[in-house]
């Protein structure tokens, strides 16, 4: 098997990886780390994606949080405890890890200092796509995958085009700890208080319905849809990447005081980014935390968060 001596990874080929897909895959975890938007695209059958919030991903590189934790569904759940003893996990994105401040890097980093058999696949998605696209999901395509998303993407996003490469699949063991079915966004998580993604944002019926005057953009390059249209939508941007490097904590401040004013003229509020389960959620977390005197893992824990079926174990 060969090596890429800068990332320091074993390499496999995509005859390898078809190989694969077509014998047992219960040994077998295959993980797509390219952003949610290139997922919802087109990705590798079978394969996971794992999307979850900066402020996560940081406790997963410093170790504080194990992999399994950031899964919900039992199935999932239970296969990565199982590949993470007796089997393999393979990575895909973009090329070959160099960057080890990626989503990619981490992930590798962090599963060979747990010990597991770790490989990453030769190349980049495209070029899997190309040899074999019969074994790629399409966004549109009728296909949903057997195992559900890892981290925040097993969230339902309603109105995007790829509910079926976004949504957690049909089994009842992948619904959320209380039986409840995946939410469509917006999600009220308080009465007035409303996490979304950018299709909720541009959705003029939605935000009347909820009586939503208020939209906290957490977004660089995403439009304040309505505000010269005089609607009296006010808006509130933080121009930040969806990258774990990005420091969001330091707009926590203005974004708390956004949020309050809203709250304070009975308004509903608006809280979105690009898919709705990263920087949105990281800036509701620190709103909750400071209304109600939280730390981070009684904020995940509480019930109001359970309608966002994110169920993780903090190791704090």
């Amino acid at each position: 098997m060969p090596t890429d001596s800068e990332c320091e990874c074993d390499l496999v080929s995509k005859e390898w990886l078809l190989a694969k897909l077509r014998s047992d895959e219960r040994d077998t975890v295959l993980i797509d780390c390219r952003g949610s938007n290139e997922y919802a695209i087109s990705h590798i059958r079978s394969a996971v994606n794992f999307s979850i919030p900066s402020i996560m991903l940081r406790r997963l590189a410093a170790g504080k949080i194990e992999l399994v934790s950031t899964v919900q569904c039992k199935e999932l759940k239970a296969r990565i405890s199982h590949c993470s003893s007796r089997g393999i996990f393979v990575l895909y994105g973009e090329g070959v890890p160099r960057d080890p401040d990626s989503v990619h890097g981490i992930l590798l980093r962090r599963l060979k200092q747990d010990g597991v058999q770790v490989v990453c696949l030769e190349g980049d998605f495209e070029e899997f796509r190309r040899a074999y696209p019969e074994w790629c999901s399409e966004a549109g395509a009728q296909h949903v995958p057997h195992l559900p998303l890892m981290g925040l993407r097993s969230l339902r996003i309603s109105g995007s085009g790829c509910e079926d490469a976004l949504s957690s699949g049909s089994s009842s063991e992948c619904e959320d700890a209380h039986g409840h079915a995946p939410q469509d966004f917006p999600i009220e998580i308080l009465p007035n208080l409303y996490l979304g993604n950018s299709t909720n944002s541009e959705d003029c019926d939605a935000l009347a319905r909820h009586n939503i005057k208020y939209v906290l953009n957490v977004t660089p390059d995403l439009p304040n849809t309505f505000e010269a249209e005089g609607c009296g939508i006010n808006y509130l941007k933080i121009p930040i990447a969806d990258h774990w490097s990005q420091n969001l904590s330091v707009h926590f401040p203005q974004a708390i005081r956004f949020i309050e004013e809203a709250m304070s003229a009975r308004c509903g509020v608006l809280v979105h980014c690009v898919a709705g389960v990263s920087r949105s959620v990281t800036v509701t977390l620190a709103y909750l935390m400071q209304r109600h005197r939280l730390c981070l893992r009684d904020a995940f824990e509480l019930e109001l968060l359970d309608r966002l079926m994110i169920v993780l174990s903090m190791n704090v």
